[in-house]
């Protein structure tokens, strides 16, 4: 084929995939809004009581876009105590460019905008999550790991905490990034800009303001790239390796000066703080118990939301990301023996099973906290973890590492399947059957061990809530199971399944995860005190507020003014 024809072919499928991104991204929207339903069509709040997102970000943003208006870089907040440096305070996500843009041209957030952001965020997290999983899974297996990941439990229990969404909602277009970067055999004008735009997005990933998350995606890109320095020194290629590790350190570098301007200020008010060295006891805390576990497989066996949970222990994000990605994930773990997958191609268009598999073994024991070693190791040698607290929320990383691999499944089950591989997912769906019963298995016996530990736990609409759990369970097991056998048998095209398999995900999804945290009264009725509000700016002399929080938010004077 002549270069002109090439340019044709090229520009041909510029377009498409184009035209692919746009419907995958108004797909996800859709998803989003309709996740969200009882903000958007019921007209109700999130999260319940408002959390963080009404007593600290809400009041937080509004001061920052007051100040930004005036003319004026709040450096000082003097509406806390004394006044306290408000620039040095990590989650004030000043400096980010979507709170910039908000502060600048929508003026002072309301509460719906801030809800608006997280929502926002989470589409953020799927887009990016599709980009990265399209070129292995195509636009299905792509969209059904997007949605997996992006509606997987840390969103759904951290709605409040935008600034933990924002950042989470980079993960997938750092490594974006870092695989053109670090993957051997691409041209080094490409490695390098891919690495360098990896630390733009890590940057900006820390401007949005939680520094444990962004210590946990520096953790995730740490560890792919010392995998595939591994992976070069395994073949006697140290040259390689070192050039691996080159490009780590240029995109960290990138992100440390893309986020300076608010990470300095952070790294000297720490100092002042308990945050200096928690510890370790502290650090531990909110960490994963083994039966939380459970979580992946039935999120409600113990009770889902802050109004039902009962479990004996802090409740902390599980990890549920749907049964069939969960199921489709242990297919894609398995070694693809399909012609010309036998040997992994320098141009890596996917993460190395194998980096996969020790994300999520990694994310899980250091989640799992005091209860193995691995988290006081983490503890003692690695920088950052002295300083943070809830290691449950390396869920996040687990649960990316699960919807790649679902991908990865689906994928190849959306491919012709020879006689060979029909013959090996034959054997593959015997086990999957039995894990199944295990699973199943498993939960009952979890929840009969809890009970007995605790008597006082014993209760009929516990037993009621832990069944459904169970039986919902089993019904999305043997409904993936099916799919994946009418996929075996011929029955079912690949045209077919992948549509089927997205309604899938996103209806157990949404049915278990849309409601659980859901507020049906204004959570910002403690800042709605204007008598107060008039009565305490008559006043000329300096005071103290003390009040309840039930009836008057901490930090209204934030909002409001006054001091």
């Amino acid at each position: 084929m002549r270069r002109r024809d090439w340019g044709v072919v090229r520009r041909w499928a510029h377009r498409v995939a184009r035209r692919d991104g746009i419907i995958a991204s108004l797909l996800l929207a859709l998803a989003v809004l309709i996740f969200y339903w009882p903000i958007t069509l019921a007209g109700h709040w999130m999260p319940s009581g408002g959390g963080d997102l009404v007593s600290f970000l809400w009041p937080t943003y509004r001061f920052a876009a007051r100040s930004l208006r005036q003319g004026v870089i709040p450096l000082w907040n003097p509406y806390l105590y004394s006044g306290v440096p408000f620039v040095a305070d990590n989650q004030a996500g000043l400096f980010y460019p979507v709170n910039l843009a908000l502060f600048l041209l929508l003026g002072d957030p309301s509460y719906r905008m801030m809800e608006a952001l997280v929502m926002a965020h989470v589409w953020w997290a799927g887009l990016g999550f599709y980009r990265l999983a399209r070129p292995e899974g195509g636009r299905w297996g792509a969209l059904v790991g997007a949605v997996a990941f992006a509606f997987s439990d840390l969103f759904i229990v951290h709605f409040g905490n935008l600034n933990l969404v924002a950042v989470a909602a980079w993960l997938p277009w750092l490594f974006l990034g870092l695989r053109r970067a670090l993957p051997w055999g691409r041209p080094w004008r490409e490695r390098i800009s891919a690495a360098l735009s990896s630390g733009l997005v890590l940057g900006l990933a820390t401007l949005a303001g939680h520094a444990q998350m962004s210590l946990y995606l520096a953790l995730a890109a740490g560890l792919y790239a010392l995998y595939m320095a591994g992976e070069r020194l395994r073949h006697r290629d140290g040259r390689e390796a070192l050039a691996v590790l080159a490009l780590l350190a240029a995109t960290g570098l990138v992100g440390a000066g893309v986020a300076a301007v608010a990470l300095l200020p952070t790294l000297e008010m720490l100092t002042f703080t308990g945050r200096a060295a928690l510890p370790y006891e502290e650090a531990a805390r909110y960490a994963l118990p083994w039966p939380a576990l459970t979580g992946f497989l039935a999120p409600g066996l113990f009770g889902r939301g802050p109004a039902r949970f009962w479990g004996p222990w802090d409740r902390v994000e599980t990890g549920y990301l749907g049964v069939l990605p969960l199921l489709l994930a242990l297919w894609g773990a398995m070694p693809d023996w399909r012609p010309g997958r036998r040997r992994p191609s320098p141009f890596l268009t996917s993460l190395p099973t194998g980096f996969l598999l020790l994300l999520l073994s990694l994310a899980l024991l250091l989640g799992l906290g005091p209860h193995t070693p691995v988290h006081r190791w983490a503890y003692d040698l690695l920088p950052g973890f002295r300083s943070v607290r809830a290691p449950a929320r390396l869920v996040l990383l687990a649960d990316f590492a699960l919807a790649l691999l679902a991908v990865r499944g689906l994928g190849r089950l959306l491919s012709p399947l020879s006689r060979r591989e029909r013959r090996r997912l034959t054997s593959w769906l015997i086990g999957a059957g039995g894990l199944g019963v295990v699973g199943l298995l498993l939960l009952a016996r979890t929840y009969q061990a809890v009970v007995a530990a605790r008597p006082e736990t014993r209760t009929p609409d516990h037993l009621m809530g832990a069944w459904w759990a169970g039986m919902t369970f089993a019904l999305l097991w043997g409904a993936g199971m099916e799919l994946l056998i009418l996929r075996r048998q011929g029955l079912l095209s690949p045209r077919r399944l992948g549509p089927i398999a997205l309604i899938l995900t996103f209806t157990d999804l949404t049915i278990l995860g849309s409601a659980v945290d859901v507020e049906v009264n204004d959570p910002t009725v403690g800042f709605q005190h204007p008598a107060v509000v008039a009565f305490l700016r008559q006043d000329p002399a300096l005071f103290r507020i003390e009040g309840d929080a039930g009836a008057w938010q901490p930090d209204a004077a934030l909002v409001h003014g006054l001091y």
